[in-house]
């Protein structure tokens, strides 16, 4: 909860760091004592329960005022801490609005973040590099796209950012908090399982892949994402090829993101299909895949997700509502493991009836088509 009680207790002002937005205006001590003296102050204490997310080493919190000048309430109190499950402080007495997250702004190397106030305090993806765009063997740059959003530099670890906010620390209809006034952070990154069924995978050596038009950040204090938008790439995938040719391997890999654009949360809940722009709910969300083959050659896939990703975020978003429970992980997947294919058939686009994908059938280094596989037959060979 949050206790307050007036005194003039100057001399612990020496553990309070004041910043502005880039951490590059301070206020001194003399300046805070002479707050104090004109307002008085407030000893808060916030209790923080990390059992919906996991316990951080560290965290950061930031105290915006609420003085009824702009200029004031620009500038907030920022503490980094290793008092992760209760921190008090003495701050001029006034009214405050508060975000707090797991560990330091400097600890999430491919994260930005800014401060400029309460209602626009957020995360946002910093964009891939001039190095990165150019590493086509990596990262399959060439690969067809239909986003207009920006490349998201490195992917977004699943649950690794935990945040809870408070739009006024004397009200008691606050965001953030629960009845007994107490921090509940939250995960803000949902992890997303994507699998890929893939028939002929015995002729590819590797993939990559992009996901598009994801959220590229979050707003910490009010708790929506942005509508802008980033392409994830996607790493670390698995590849399991099937030894009967007529029926599908798989690809699979897991990656992090903040969700849907301009998607409101309600009590730190994704809220259900929930976006404020039309033109952003519009944005087709696709997965693009490169597939490196054994012959050197590649091939490329582009597949809308739209209504895949939608339906499993709403989906989310109700088993949270009937078990209370955070969703952390969604599953999505492309084609299916018990379709099979017909060697005589055509297949436009190399895409089955039900999603899954075909590649080439490499022999010796050559492609074959999918009716060219014939079927297998035992020739004994007498010497």
């Amino acid at each position: 909860m949050v206790k307050i009680s007036r005194c003039l207790l100057c001399m612990l002002f020496c553990c309070i760091v004041a910043v502005s937005c880039d951490f590059d205006q301070l206020y001194t001590r003399e300046e805070i004592e002479n707050i104090i003296a004109e307002k008085g102050s407030a000893h808060l204490t916030f209790y923080i329960d990390w059992s919906e997310t996991e316990r951080p080493t560290g965290m950061t919190l930031y105290l915006f005022p609420k003085t009824g000048k702009p200029d004031l309430d620009t500038v907030p109190y920022v503490y980094h801490t290793n008092a992760v499950d209760e921190f008090s402080t003495t701050v001029p007495d006034q009214d405050y609005s508060v975000v707090c997250f797991n560990q330091s702004e400097e600890e999430f190397s491919n994260l930005k973040f800014s401060f400029s106030s309460f209602e626009d305090s957020q995360v946002i993806i910093k964009e891939e590099s001039e190095e990165e765009k150019g590493d086509t063997k990596l990262y399959g740059s060439n690969m067809k796209t239909t986003t207009r959003g920006f490349n998201a530099s490195g992917t977004l670890r699943p649950s690794m950012l935990s945040c809870a906010s408070n739009g006024s620390v004397k009200s008691s209809e606050t965001r953030g908090f629960n009845a007994s006034g107490t921090l509940r952070p939250k995960n803000f990154v949902l992890g997303v399982n994507v699998k890929v069924n893939v028939f002929g995978l015995k002729s590819a050596r590797a993939v990559t892949g992009t996901i598009t038009n994801m959220s590229a950040g979050f707003k910490m204090g009010l708790l929506t994402t942005l509508p802008t938008t980033c392409d994830m790439r996607l790493a670390d995938w698995s590849l399991q090829a099937n030894e009967n040719d007529s029926l599908p391997g798989t690809i699979e890999t897991t990656f992090g993101t903040f969700g849907l654009p301009n998607t409101r949360y309600d009590n730190l809940s994704l809220s259900r299909g929930d976006t404020a722009q039309s033109d952003t709910a519009q944005q087709s969300i696709a997965l693009n895949l490169t597939f490196y083959l054994v012959n050197g050659d590649t091939v490329q896939f582009s597949r809308d997700l739209t209504e895949e990703f939608t339906e499993q975020f709403h989906e989310a978003q109700k088993k949270e509502e009937e078990t209370g429970d955070p969703v952390a992980n969604i599953d999505v997947e492309v084609g299916t493991s018990t379709e099979k294919v017909d060697p005589n058939a055509e297949y436009p686009d190399n895409v089955t009836e039900q999603g899954g994908l075909i590649l080439p059938h490499v022999v010796n280094g050559l492609q074959v088509g999918v009716s060219d596989w014939g079927e297998t037959n035992n020739i004994e060979i007498r010497f």
